[in-house]
């Protein structure tokens, strides 16, 4: 589980902040600072070239796209806090490897 979780953080959450924390459990979820901008998620190749086409031919705004792709944050967020809530036990507390 440590690693779906590790996995699924490093699809929004900075780098920086994965790194310096402790542990997994101490990525700071709370915090907008700690997300990456909404052009920087990781959302797949063929997901970001659909947005892309749909925008460009008028079907969303930009607007639109920016706020899939914030509810496509919220989810991950939502998603981690349930996998660290239900699945605490399995989860390392370990320092984290050097990556």
């Amino acid at each position: 589980m440590r690693g779906f979780l590790r996995k699924l953080l490093t699809k929004f959450v900075h780098f920086t902040a994965i790194k310096n924390a402790e542990s997994l459990l101490d990525v700071d979820l709370t915090h907008p600072d700690t997300f990456v901008d909404v052009q920087d998620l990781q959302i797949g190749f063929t997901t970001r070239q659909k947005l892309r086409q749909l925008e460009s031919n008028g079907d969303i705004s930009a607007f639109q796209r920016y706020q899939l792709l914030e509810a496509v944050i919220q989810f991950d967020v939502d998603t981690a806090k349930y996998v660290i809530k239900h699945f605490h036990s399995t989860i390392s507390c370990s320092p984290m490897p050097n990556s």
